[in-house]
């Protein structure tokens, strides 16, 4: 649905439902949509990788998601990468 639908809100319907439920296979695509996804798939994406085990992250995922706080201007976006951080044991 996400990448088939035409309605953008049920595209990001779809992709929220994914990032509630994340597989670890498809944490670099999360990590994907920092540079090409629009407000609402970033704050999702971030949400999805602080679902994620340690484990499961790219290389150097970390380190980005500590980056981006300074990068995006969106609060909501902010709030969900410091959930990520945080269920990634950063501060």
């Amino acid at each position: 649905m996400f990448q088939e639908d035409r309605d953008k809100d049920a595209r990001h319907s779809a992709f929220e439902a994914t990032s509630l439920m994340p597989e670890a296979r498809d944490a670099a695509w999360y990590v994907g949509f920092w540079k090409t996804g629009t407000t609402v798939l970033r704050e999702f994406s971030a949400d999805a990788l602080g679902r994620l085990p340690d484990s499961a992250l790219p290389p150097g995922a970390v380190a980005k998601l500590t980056e981006r706080p300074r990068i995006e201007k969106s609060a909501r976006i902010r709030v969900s990468l410091a959930f990520a951080l945080t269920a990634h044991g950063q501060n």
